[in-house]
């Protein structure tokens, strides 16, 4: 159309309101949703804090390099070869940092659900044990005990299955 008209491009783009973003959300599930550390502002970005930090410690470690190669006086031999590595160093660190963040974190989160199972699975054996139990309820603890039992062992299966080794 004309310019007077209605349905120039820049007019379209300044009407139109934008639909849902393909792909949003899919992410969302290893979003932390009680983490008080995450901000709107992030969550809305997309970006995760953990993300944010390996970005943070690989641009503070090329950012040294750099800063030390232009300590070094000009003839320097190291020189050029400290700026050129700069920025794969700065990704290499983001990367590192983020795996052994990763591999801490789930280290720890098995360790706390380990905790939780056998705190679990003691409580429901003392209640067991105990001689004030009634037949109707130490039916019921069995029932709980062996539902304990068959989630640890479908989770132990999904974490194979998850890992290819068993289809």
């Amino acid at each position: 159309m004309s310019r007077s008209g209605t349905n120039t491009r820049a007019h379209r783009q300044r009407n139109e309101v934008p639909g849902p973003v393909p792909g949003a959300g899919e992410f969302d599930k290893f979003l932390p949703l009680t983490d008080a550390s995450v901000s709107p502002t992030e969550i809305s970005a997309g970006r995760s804090p953990s993300k944010i930090t390996a970005g943070a410690a690989g641009f503070g470690s090329g950012t040294l390099l750099v800063l030390i190669a232009n300590n070094l006086p000009s003839g320097h031999p190291w020189k050029p070869w400290l700026v050129l590595l700069a920025p794969s160093v700065s990704i290499a660190v983001s990367v590192i940092y983020e795996w052994a963040r990763a591999a801490t974190h789930q280290h720890f989160r098995k360790r706390e659900l380990n905790a939780i199972v056998e705190r679990a699975k003691q409580s429901l054996q003392e209640a067991l044990h105990n001689p004030s139990t009634s037949p109707d309820h130490r039916q019921q603890l069995t029932k709980k005990l062996e539902q304990l039992e068959l989630h640890l062992v479908q989770a132990d299966l999904e974490t194979i299955k998850s890992m290819r080794l068993y289809h």
